[in-house]
């Protein structure tokens, strides 16, 4: 989860371009991920206030100053960011318990 630091505690780690860590990954962000998503951090509007991604979903949580088609266009970031997150969660979805 990363918090805009207008909204975050100077206490939290900085991350990118003036977002800061409020749950850092266990592991470092291989750069297929932290590429797009440091590009995506940039690109967002200043409204934007926080970025999460769960093995889920990725959510963003801003104040909705753009139009739906503006907003339509950071899409493909998001695609390419939950794309080259996807089966990297610090927490594995639990599975059932198989048979003997």
């Amino acid at each position: 989860m990363l918090v805009r630091d207008s909204n975050a505690s100077e206490a939290l780690a900085p991350f990118h371009a003036g977002w800061r860590w409020r749950i850092a990954p266990l592991r470092p962000l291989p750069d297929d991920a932290a590429i797009p998503l440091k590009a995506l951090l940039e690109r967002l509007p200043q409204d934007a206030l926080v970025v999460q991604s769960t093995p889920y979903a990725l959510t963003l949580w801003w104040w909705e100053s753009q139009t739906a088609e503006r907003f339509a266009t950071y899409l493909p970031d998001f695609q390419q960011l939950r794309n080259s997150l996807q089966g990297r969660a610090d927490q594995p979805v639990n599975q059932p318990l198989r048979g003997a």
